[in-house]
């Protein structure tokens, strides 16, 4: 039928896709315990904010890959924090400095920076 723009949802590759990934919502996701992915990325963010690096924790914490909130989890397993000097490579802190004392709207999806010039 007519729709007036590109649409690939109703091939039979998109509705096997749909199937399947309802099947794993179902059988597979919901049984999966996320108690401690919720306890790690808690324990991240509340290091991030105590370590008052002039920019959201939020924010931070959403730009942290896979690999680096693996690191930190596997830190607070040990029942410690890291020191600085043993995440100083995480990716963050590369966009750290263009973030640091930024006011940022989180509802606006350029985070304001359309009008400022790149430092």
């Amino acid at each position: 039928r007519e729709k007036g723009n590109v649409d690939f949802s109703e091939t039979d590759t998109a509705l096997r896709f749909a199937e399947l990934r309802d099947w794993m919502y179902q059988n597979v996701y919901k049984k999966i315990d996320d108690d401690f992915q919720e306890l790690a990325l808690k324990k991240t963010y509340d290091f991030l904010a105590e370590m008052q690096l002039r920019a959201h924790p939020a924010l931070l914490l959403s730009l942290m890959t896979d690999e680096e909130l693996n690191v930190m989890a596997r830190f607070f397993m040990r029942q410690r924090a890291p020191e600085l000097e043993q995440i100083k490579y995480f990716g963050v802190f590369e966009i750290l400095p263009y973030l640091e004392g930024r006011i940022l709207d989180f509802m606006d999806p350029d985070l304001g920076w359309k009008d400022e010039a790149v430092r």
